[in-house]
């Protein structure tokens, strides 16, 4: 049988460095709540995911498209589209695509003091709705926005502690398009690459 933890055609994820999820750690405001990873797996045949060593980090899975399962503390769920479910930290579980009908996702891992209280009451398949939540396309859209602010948050760290030019780090963060990373970063930070690491910081 075949099993692939990633590698899907369109697929795209990002996790945060090391170094900046430990300074999100010690930060008073960041470490409530803070992503480390973030990603979105199309059409995601054969997907499988296996831990049977926990990891420190709740896993957020919203499938907007065909079908998958998970299994978590001795139970086994399907998903379909438009339902979510969280993972908690700490647990071995696994989850995969259905065979028939392969999920398409967006996933997030995400940790903090205040993780537990997000992922409360999630560990079952949640429906989304949209007479009853904001409309999906809006939710997707978020989904964009956080891939571009992580993007962001990595390359002023890497602004900050490194002397890459900034086409360099405009490609390290996974943009091809320097001009496109500019008017981005511009957009979110209220400045260029440039002047913020001449700006001065504390």
């Amino acid at each position: 049988m075949i099993r692939l933890k990633d590698g899907f055609d369109g697929e795209r994820a990002l996790v945060l460095p090391q170094l900046i999820t430990q300074f999100m750690e010690k930060d008073p405001l960041l470490a409530a709540l803070h992503i480390t990873d973030i990603g979105y797996y199309p059409k995601a045949s054969h997907h499988f995911r296996e831990r049977t060593t926990p990891i420190n980090q709740f896993v957020f899975i919203y499938c907007i498209d065909g079908a998958g399962w998970y299994r978590v503390n001795g139970y086994t769920y399907e998903v379909h589209e438009n339902q979510y479910f969280i993972l908690p930290a700490g647990m071995p579980h696994a989850y995969g695509a259905d065979e028939g009908n392969p999920w398409t996702i967006y996933w997030i891992h995400f940790k903090g003091t205040l993780a537990s209280c997000y992922a409360k009451n999630a560990a079952q398949p949640m429906e989304i709705l949209p007479e009853k939540h904001s409309r999906i396309n809006n939710r997707i859209n978020l989904f964009e926005e956080i891939f571009n602010l992580m993007k962001i948050q990595e390359a002023c760290f890497l602004l900050d502690s490194t002397d890459m030019k900034v086409n360099q780090i405009c490609y390290k963060v996974g943009i091809d398009d320097a001009y496109y990373f500019s008017r981005l970063f511009n957009k979110i930070m209220g400045m260029s690459p440039y002047a913020y690491r001449k700006a001065k910081k504390g």
